[in-house]
């Protein structure tokens, strides 16, 4: 279980589809764009202000059109909104 103020990616866990896991393991690469070892590091400190901006920045770089956070006690996820759906 990850630590309290702390990232887990989703690429680092098993309990996402693999497709989830393969699209968040892109993230990576912005190790390269920014110089942040925090996008290689499986699980990495952070306080909710640092959550949302690296989510700030995964949304730009994978060209998401938003991000979420969902709450769930303790623990809050971080995703992205790749695309919006009419079901009526």
């Amino acid at each position: 279980m990850p630590a309290k103020n702390s990232l887990k990616w989703a690429w680092a866990s098993d309990q996402y589809p693999q497709t989830v896991r393969d699209a968040s393991s892109r993230l990576r690469g912005l190790t390269d764009l920014t110089g942040f070892e925090v996008f290689q590091s499986a699980l990495i400190e952070c306080d909710e202000s640092m959550a949302w901006e690296i989510a700030a920045l995964a949304c730009k770089y994978m060209q998401a059109l938003g991000v979420y956070r969902i709450p769930h006690g303790h623990i809050h996820s971080y995703v992205l909104i790749t695309e919006v759906r009419d079901v009526a």
